[in-house]
């Protein structure tokens, strides 16, 4: 079977089952930590990620790319393991500079996806090995496990990488840069990370446990929070979002350019099919196409935060997704390690405009109908019939 015959997945794909030891290999990630704070051990789910500090035969370690104290709010002595890195655009979903074996461009970040995956393209094409099926959002697919003989990520490298293949890339380009990857919960679930559109920028670290320095919950300031939950794939990704006062569970996943909820998720939250009579259709490319529509919820909460004018797709979906939209404007602090959430309120961007060019989310949705407003038809203005002519006057009298 040719590599370009795999089902393109996008992100938010994961094993049907959940992933025991035996079938990943243990990931082995280097990073720089802070002068005196000794490499930790993170238990991953289906994999234990052993951190070191040694460097590997193909690791050059590049600086920060910020102040990551002065980002995570707290001394740099509180933060062990740090990894940083600035987003290569806030026109789309947030990807990071990645490197697999020589191949050079850009990764997703995904946390709904249970494995990392990888690319197919002119520049890289990793060997097929055994299959596995996978869950997307959209449907159920078969695709193949790979290795990658070493990645890196900023500060980060690990070497003998399992992953999934997720098909062939094409032309799609990150701000320029040809995707070779998406990270996954297997990663990023051993960290917690601090995503930050506005400043354009993410940070994966653990806390030091240093006795002075304060509890996570207070690194962000005024941040609102909520507990994280176990999805039904048995990763802790899962917020508990009220809509119109109705729970509904969706996975953290800023991969897709939307929100997404489960018809049946819908349903339970009082939004039927007459519901929908008055929505726009959409169609969301996933690895296939859903159809569905965008409806708008008047509340949402999530945790101790209260909005309103929510919007989301209905579609048939097969998990709900928490999508771009809430990580566009916002701080939010992915803390898997502690169960938490915490994220701050809406706020402008903190640097001149973007202009790189983005292309879709990995899992990007659009309008189905267009709606186009017609100017009103020209008036017509009739002229004036032309007035009657006057009749001739009649001959002058001759009088002699």
């Amino acid at each position: 079977m040719s590599d370009q015959n795999i089902p393109t997945i996008a992100g938010g794909s994961r094993p049907r089952r959940i992933l025991t030891f035996g079938l990943l290999a243990s990931l082995c990630l280097s990073a720089c930590s802070p002068p005196g704070i000794k490499p930790i051990v993170a238990s991953g789910h289906g994999s234990t990620t052993q951190l070191a500090t040694e460097k590997g035969p193909h690791h050059n370690v590049p600086p920060y790319a910020f102040d990551t104290a002065e980002e995570a709010g707290v001394d740099q002595h509180c933060i062990a393991h740090i990894m940083a890195a600035n987003l290569l655009t806030r026109n789309g979903s947030p990807a990071i500079e990645m490197s697999i074996n020589d191949a050079h461009g850009a990764a997703y970040l995904s946390p709904a996806q249970g494995i990392l995956g990888v690319f197919d393209s002119r520049e890289i094409e990793l060997p097929m090995q055994d299959s596995i099926e996978m869950e997307t959002v959209s449907q159920h697919v078969t695709t193949y496990f790979t290795k990658a003989d070493h990645i890196q990520i900023a500060q980060g490298f690990a070497s003998d990488v399992d992953a999934i293949k997720l098909g062939w890339v094409g032309r799609d380009r990150v701000a320029g840069e040809i995707p070779v990857g998406i990270l996954g919960f297997d990663v990023l679930g051993n960290y917690d990370v601090l995503l930050d559109m506005p400043r354009q920028r993410v940070m994966f670290f653990r806390p030091s446990g240093a006795p002075d320095c304060p509890p996570l919950s207070a690194w962000m300031k005024d941040a609102y929070q909520t507990p994280l939950l176990m999805a039904a794939n048995g990763q802790d990704d899962l917020a508990a979002v009220f809509l119109n006062g109705h729970p509904v569970g969706m996975e953290l996943e800023p991969g897709s350019d939307v929100s997404i909820i489960r018809r049946a998720d819908a349903e339970a939250a009082g939004v039927d099919k007459a519901g929908l009579g008055n929505d726009d259709s959409v169609r969301t490319k996933s690895s296939s196409v859903m159809l569905g529509a965008r409806h708008r919820f008047a509340t949402v909460t999530i945790g101790n935060w209260h909005g309103h004018d929510f919007d989301v797709n209905i579609e048939p979906a097969l998990f709900s997704l928490l999508g771009l939209k809430f990580f566009r404007h916002r701080k939010v602090l992915m803390a898997f390690p502690q169960g938490m959430l915490f994220f701050s309120n809406e706020h402008a961007d903190l640097l001149p405009p973007d202009t790189t060019r983005a292309e879709p989310s990995p899992i990007s949705s659009r309008l189905a109908i267009t709606h186009v407003n017609e100017p009103p038809p020209p008036t017509v203005v009739t002229p004036p019939a032309p007035a009657a002519p006057a009749p001739p006057s009649p001959p002058a009298a001759n009088h002699s």
